[in-house]
Order: structure tokens, then C-alpha cells, then sequence
């Protein structure tokens, strides 16, 4: 592969990946309204998909896309209304009260390549898109492990817009093996976003990458 082609194949995968962080807040917003739809979509849950029970947890597993991880019991969990094809689960918190109608999210996407992916390459062009977007703020930003895997995590969280009345936290954590990218997506409001930061931590913790089935 050329350095032309290479160079185009890591921007198309990172406006993919912006278009997934910007669908989320009003896809969240209009689908998440109330904690029945959550309830129900579990009816879509995939059938190439695993669970099984651990104490106080449950865990997720897609043989076919090769990814498991652990999430809250009191959690749920949904494969409809996902804004983007690459996006493969998503979990989402419980809703604390009547007035509670935007639930924190964590989803996984997976996206796959004919040729092996950069995590340097990839990382350097996603933070030089999201620096220069009038849409996030970067809070911060570094490399982290993911499955004994070396990956990168940047937090945001949403500027005030006319599209976006509502103030939102954003957690984006990537890592790559060979030419498959795994994309953990971690929002929420921003007055909650630091109370469900321990739990998402944890399930960001026990995320692992198996081979597909």
C-alpha cells in the first residue's frame, strides 16, 4: 500500500469514527426516553451473542465479531437503534428516578479493514479531527491497556450548541489488532458522568479480544 493510500484509508476511518461520537447525542436523546424501550429492546439481542452470570455482573460475548466483556447486572443491554453498522452491543445505566430520561451508555464497535491499522497513525489524525472540531472540548487524553494491548483513551465533553442543548460527557477508548479497530464508546450526561466512571472503568477493564468464530 502506498503512503497516499494508507494516509486516505486512516482518515475515512476516522471520520467514521467522529460520526459515531457526533450521532450519539441526539440518537441517545431520541430513542433513550424512557426505560421501557430499554427494557424491551432486549428482545433484539443477537444470536451469535453469549451471556452468562458472574456475581453481580453478567458477561457479553460475540463470537462472531470476537469480543467479550463484563457489565453491571442492573444494566442493560441492546443491539437496536445503534447509529452506526460498525457498532456491534450497547449497555446503558438504569434511570435513577422519574426525571432521569437520558441513561449513560457504553457501546463497542468493531470495524474491519483489508489491510493492518496504525494505532499511532490513527491516534495522531482522530486528536488532530477533534482538536480542531467546534463541537467537543478535549478534557484529556493518553495511552491506556486494553487487553494487554497497548490502546489510547480521550475524554470530551460537548460545546454548547443550538443542536445540542444538553451538556454531555464522552469517553472514547480504541485499540487495534491487525487490521480489525475496536472502538469502546463511554457517554453520558455531564452532571453524571463522573458517577458511572468507576463501573465503565471496569468494564473497559475486562473487555477482550478472542478469535472470531
Amino acid at each position: 500500500m502506498s503512503l497516499s493510500e494508507k494516509t486516505l484509508m486512516i482518515i475515512v476511518i476516522c471520520m467514521s469514527v467522529l460520526a459515531q461520537i457526533v450521532a450519539y447525542i441526539p440518537e441517545t436523546i431520541a430513542q433513550n426516553s424512557s426505560q421501557a424501550q430499554l427494557i424491551d429492546s432486549k428482545k433484539n439481542f443477537t444470536s451469535d451473542s453469549k451471556l452468562s452470570n458472574t456475581t453481580g455482573s453478567l458477561d457479553f460475548e460475540s463470537p462472531t465479531h470476537g469480543v467479550s466483556m463484563s457489565y453491571p447486572s442492573n444494566w442493560t443491554l441492546s443491539t437496536s437503534g445503534l447509529p452506526e453498522y460498525t457498532q456491534i452491543i450497547a449497555f446503558y445505566s438504569p434511570l435513577s428516578n422519574i426525571s432521569d430520561n437520558i441513561p449513560a451508555r457504553l457501546s463497542i464497535s468493531v470495524f474491519s479493514y483489508e489491510n493492518n491499522i496504525s494505532l499511532i497513525d490513527f491516534t495522531n489524525m482522530t486528536l488532530g479531527s477533534l482538536n480542531g472540531s467546534q463541537q467537543f472540548g478535549i478534557i484529556s487524553s493518553g495511552p491506556i491497556t486494553i487487553d494487554s494491548k497497548p490502546g489510547y483513551q480521550v475524554i470530551l465533553s460537548t460545546l454548547p450548541s443550538m443542536q445540542n442543548p444538553i451538556p454531555f460527557g464522552l469517553m472514547n477508548t480504541w485499540t487495534v489488532a491487525g487490521n480489525n479497530l475496536y472502538l469502546i464508546s463511554y457517554s453520558s450526561d455531564s452532571s453524571e458522568f463522573s458517577r458511572y466512571l468507576p463501573l465503565v472503568e471496569k468494564m473497559i477493564g475486562s473487555f477482550k479480544i478472542h478469535e472470531k468464530s
